[in-house]
């Protein structure tokens, strides 16, 4: 009895050491593990693997130090709310070799051949649901790496070690702001359409934090189509990417189209490539009208009235708010110098024409600052006619008039009219007050069919009707005889005149008003194109000359010898420094049209070597383009035609998948139909660049070649000019030339095209 007491005791013992060994062992496994995924997180399996490898970070601790080149392997188990996702049994993966007390790290690209679908098996959401929404459903998931011994194929790490928790779910896409839904947007000059939306994911858990932003923009054709269809099969007339929350549709984007509609849909993308957002980070999609038609003028018509006179009449346009009438003389070159009227009514006079002489004109339309699209300018003639016998009724007697009021006019300004017996003089240029005048205007002959002709005045006595009541007004000239301001020539012309009349005696002080009102008209010509330092100067010189020719003219008759020296002298210095600001003036006008041809035959001279020495690759470059794609053409075809032999013997689920392949197959090809067609570009702009260098060989005939530019929208000698006027480096002004030059080739090509 006693020995079986004791055999007992034994067995107890024995059995509680077993237990305890058990107990520790199942608490105390060899191996470590942590594993860590980086947000955000993703609903689609294979975006855990590869990548730049930070997706997720697995780390393996083998506890005993003095083991070495211990086999282990990996299973992966996902497990969520009534799924669960793990390792196939057959799925073996690589040998993993730890060293004791050295962590191993493995990377997303290490770790991807477990987190493909083909190596997992599916339990509560089947592999045919995934390839379907190829995503998982929403919700929090356990990530765990289990680690086997590779020979036993027994847990070698506590259940669940190293298990993390995610919460896996997408974000909903950005809504847009501007424009709203139907909206007429306003049409801005230049082109300007905010476009604005709110991101909707920067408050969730799960927000990604590297993302931009795809905007794209389809016109509906016709403006019924259905905004969601068009955004999917049409072609964009933009389609660009931001990470901002505001894009701005310029100038620099295609124009968009009075009175057309448009749909716009902006995508947010997560720039890592992980598919976290709703809708694949589509918007809905927003349609808005461009303004509203505007139509062109229409019945433009010409009447004349009298020899100096015509009237332009139109009928508006829809939505037309002003009109630019263009007219100038004909002439068998075509060299005429237009003029333009501005004008908010359906007509526009036009006063001091030649007699007997024909004119063009044309009328364009505006709505607001839009001009009609495809607005076709229609140029016509009209013919003025000349004098005749009844024209110049010099028998004619003056209305009756009284000079009874002797009020003097205390003052007149430039733009009042004094009138004389029958005449009107409108004033040009005015000194004089308290009833006495002298200067210069233009008079309206009512007898001469209300010709207008430049007259001037000394001394004459004006009373506060305006009236002449004493003096003499004398007709100096016609004012239709307008000079040709477009010429050095001319301009030089005029400035050595104006040193003839500064280089007289001070005692000839009424030439100094000849002078000014020359100085007037040559700067008109010159000051668009000058910079402000000369402008300044000729303003400065202009205004001493005109005070010091009034303070000598206006010393009293007892003024010392001293008191007219002083005078003298300083009319001295005036004259000095009006020549040297005209000869500075007109220095710097010369060198800038010099200038002008220089800059625009360098520029098109590089732009013609760049584009001599660039032609050959590109050339290649477009062969093997056109090779690579008629490749690629021939393998999507065979596909095709493979995967329609298959699909009866394919399930929905592996149909569905070669489907998928082929429509990536599809969407390469369009990618490199686009980089043909802009090789294409490169290679048809290079040859045009070649022959206008070799049409336009000389600095001379850069003119022209500004002439044919301006044909086509750019008056690239306007903006030379203007950027030597800004005084900003000549590389510089080149440099922008020969973008401009390229940028309105390629529209041309473009247009042609279309």
């Amino acid at each position: 009895m006693q020995i079986k007491t004791n055999i007992y005791h034994i067995l107890l013992i024995l059995s509680m050491s077993l237990l305890t060994s058990q107990i520790s062992n199942a608490q105390n496994f060899p191996i470590e593990v942590v594993t860590q995924l980086s947000k955000p997180y993703s609903l689609r399996l294979t975006d855990y693997g590869g990548g730049s490898g930070e997706r997720v970070n697995l780390t393996l601790l083998l506890k005993d130090i003095n083991r070495t080149n211990y086999q282990v392997r990996l299973r992966l188990v996902i497990e969520g709310a009534g799924i669960s996702i793990f390792s196939k049994p057959t799925y073996i993966g690589k040998i993993v070799l730890l060293q004791g007390g050295i962590p191993e790290q493995f990377n997303s690209i290490e770790l991807a051949d477990y987190f493909n679908p083909n190596n997992l098996e599916f339990q509560g959401f089947t592999r045919s649901q995934y390839d379907r929404a190829q995503k998982l459903p929403e919700g929090i998931y356990s990530i765990r790496f289990e680690v086997l011994d590779f020979i036993r194929n027994v847990p070698v790490a506590a259940p669940k070690a190293g298990e993390t928790l995610a919460w896996l779910a997408e974000n909903d896409p950005p809504i847009i702001n501007q424009p709203y839904q139907d909206e007429k947007v306003q049409i801005l000059e230049p082109q300007n359409v905010i476009f604005s939306w709110t991101p909707r994911h920067l408050s969730s858990p799960n927000a990604a934090i590297d993302v931009e932003y795809e905007v794209t923009v389809v016109q509906l054709i016709p403006k019924t189509r259905n905004p969601n269809d068009a955004i999917l099969t049409s072609n964009p007339i933009l389609r660009t990417t931001t990470q901002s929350t505001t894009f701005i549709y310029g100038i620099s984007e295609p124009s968009l189209l009075a009175g057309e509609s448009y749909a716009l849909q902006v995508r947010v993308v997560e720039r890592n490539g992980l598919e976290i957002f709703k809708n694949r980070g589509r918007s809905e999609v927003v349609k808005f009208t461009y303004g509203s038609v505007c139509l062109p003028a229409t019945n433009i018509s010409a009447q004349v009235l009298a020899p100096t006179r015509a009237k332009i009449t139109y009928e508006a346009g829809a939505g037309n708010t002003r009109y630019k009438l263009r007219f100038r003389e004909k002439t068998q070159e075509n060299n005429g110098t237009w003029f333009e009227e501005n004008s908010q009514l359906n007509y526009v006079n036009l006063l001091d024409l030649r007699p007997s002489t024909t004119y063009e004109y044309e009328v364009l339309s505006f709505c607001g600052d839009l001009t009609p699209t495809n607005q076709i300018i229609q140029r016509d003639t009209f013919q003025t006619s000349g004098f005749s016998a009844q024209d110049f009724a010099c028998g004619r007697v003056p209305k009756e008039f009284t000079l009874q009021n002797q009020t003097p006019k205390a003052n007149l300004v430039r733009g009042d009219t004094i009138v004389a017996t029958d005449f009107k003089l409108k004033i040009g240029r005015i000194e004089g007050s308290q009833g006495v005048f002298s200067g210069e205007g233009v008079v309206v002959m009512p007898f001469m069919n209300n010709i207008k002709l430049k007259a001037a005045f000394k001394n004459i006595k004006v009373n506060e009707e305006n009236r002449m009541i004493d003096g003499i007004i004398a007709i100096t000239g016609a004012s239709a005889q307008v000079l040709d301001d477009s010429t050095l020539a001319t301009v030089q012309a005029q400035i050595t005149e104006i040193e003839g009349f500064l280089n007289q005696a001070e005692s000839a002080l009424d030439q100094i008003d000849i002078v000014l009102d020359k100085i007037d008209l040559v700067a008109a010509k010159m000051y668009e194109y000058l910079p402000e330092r000369i402008q300044l100067r000729l303003d400065n010189a202009r205004d001493s000359l005109a005070a010091a020719k009034k303070e000598l003219k206006g010393l009293p008759a007892n003024a010392t010898e001293e008191q007219r020296t002083a005078a003298k002298e300083k009319l001295r210095k005036a004259k000095l420094e009006m020549k040297q600001s005209l000869s500075e003036a007109i220095k710097y006008y010369a060198q800038a049209l010099v200038k002008f041809a220089k800059i625009l035959w360098k520029a098109t001279r590089e732009l013609g070597q760049e584009a001599i020495s660039g032609i050959s690759s590109q050339i290649q470059d477009l062969k093997n383009l056109k090779n690579s794609y008629n490749q690629s053409n021939e393998i999507i075809n065979s596909n095709y035609s493979q995967s329609e032999e298959e699909e009866n013997t394919l399930g929905e689920d592996e149909s569905i998948v070669n489907e998928v392949d082929i429509n990536n197959q599809m969407q390469g090809k369009i990618d490199d139909t686009k980089n043909i067609m802009t090789k294409e570009n490169n290679v048809a702009l290079s040859f045009i660049l070649e022959k206008l260098i070799i049409a336009f060989a000389t600095e001379e005939s850069m003119k022209d070649l500004g002439k044919n530019f301006k044909n086509e929208g750019l008056d690239i000698v306007e903006e030379i000019l203007q950027k030597l006027r800004q005084e900003q480096p000549e590389d510089t002004i080149k440099n922008y030339v020969k973008q401009r030059i390229k940028d309105t080739l390629l529209n041309m090509m473009l247009y042609s095209r279309n």
